[in-house]
C-alpha cells in the first residue's frame, strides 16, 4: 500500500510535469499584445471544422425546443480552444489517471466543447435526482454497470463523442433554465451572456455569482497564479462576450 502511493505520487509528480511543458508550447503561439481578433482569426479554421465534422450534429438534438444556434453559442468558446494533439495528450492522462482514480487525480477539459468530467458527473447526478423533470436525459445518468471504474471508462468514451457532449450539453441547457426561469424571457444575448458564464464558472452557481463572472476576462488561458507568473495577464475576454460575438457574428454566417 506504501510502495502503491509513492508510486501514484510520482505519476502525479510525471504528469504536471508534461502538462506544464505542453502548456509552455501553446502559450509561446501567442504574443502578449494578441487582441480577440487576431485569436478569431487565427483560430476560425477549428470552427469550420467542426461544423463541417458535425454536419448532422442537429440530428443529436433530443429537444427540438432547444435553439441550436443558442447551443452553439455556449461553446463557441471552447471549439475555438479545442486542440486536437492536446485532446490526445490530456485524454491518455485521463485514462492513466481518472478511470482508477476518479476527478480528484484528473479533471482535464476534452473534446470540442471542452467538457470536464466532473461537470459530466454533476449533470449526471442534478438529472437522476431531478428524473421526473428531465426523462429525456434518462441515458445520460442510466449506465449498464455499477463499477465506478467502468462508469468513469465509459463517460470519458461519451466526452470524446461529439453526440453525446451534444446531449450533456442540451442537459445542461434544460437545467440551468429550470433553475432560472426568467432566463426565458431574456432575450438571446442575454440568455447566451448567462448561460456561457454558467457553463464556465458552474452551473450549480447562484446567480449573483454567475454574474459577476459576466465582465472578468479569463478568455483563454483561465485563471491561475502559475499561467500569470509564467505568461503574462493576456486574456483578452470573457467567455459571455466572446459566445455573444459568436452567436452575432461567425455562427450566423455559418449556418
Amino acid at each position: 500500500m506504501y510502495m502503491k502511493k509513492w508510486i501514484r505520487l510520482f505519476s502525479l509528480a510525471f504528469v504536471a510535469i508534461l502538462v506544464n511543458i505542453g502548456s509552455n508550447r501553446h502559450f509561446d503561439k501567442f504574443s502578449y499584445s494578441q487582441t480577440k481578433e487576431h485569436y478569431l482569426w487565427q483560430n476560425h479554421h477549428k470552427l469550420v471544422h467542426f461544423l463541417a465534422f458535425s454536419k448532422t450534429w442537429r440530428d443529436s438534438l433530443i429537444l427540438d425546443s432547444i435553439p441550436a444556434q443558442e447551443l452553439l453559442a455556449i461553446v463557441y468558446p471552447e471549439i475555438l480552444r479545442h486542440s486536437a494533439s492536446q485532446d490526445t495528450f490530456e485524454t491518455q492522462i485521463m485514462q492513466a489517471l481518472y478511470i482508477p482514480y476518479g476527478t480528484e487525480e484528473a479533471d482535464f477539459s476534452l473534446g470540442y466543447f471542452q467538457m470536464k468530467a466532473s461537470f459530466c458527473e454533476q449533470i449526471e447526478q442534478y438529472l437522476q435526482k431531478e428524473k421526473v423533470l428531465f426523462p429525456h436525459f434518462q441515458p445520460l445518468y442510466q449506465y449498464q454497470n455499477t463499477d465506478s471504474v467502468i462508469i468513469r471508462s465509459k463517460r470519458l468514451e461519451r466526452m470524446l463523442d461529439p453526440a453525446w457532449s451534444l446531449q450533456y450539453l442540451q442537459a445542461f441547457y434544460q437545467i440551468v433554465l429550470y433553475r432560472f426561469p426568467h432566463l426565458r424571457n431574456l432575450p438571446p444575448e442575454e440568455r447566451i451572456r448567462f448561460l456561457a458564464t454558467a457553463y464556465n464558472r458552474g452551473f450549480l452557481c447562484s446567480e449573483a455569482e454567475i454574474k459577476r463572472f459576466y465582465s472578468i476576462k479569463l478568455y483563454p488561458y483561465g485563471a491561475g497564479k502559475l499561467k500569470k507568473y509564467y505568461y503574462g495577464k493576456r486574456n483578452f475576454c470573457s467567455y459571455s462576450e466572446l459566445a455573444v460575438y459568436g452567436f452575432q457574428n461567425s455562427l450566423s454566417q455559418e449556418q
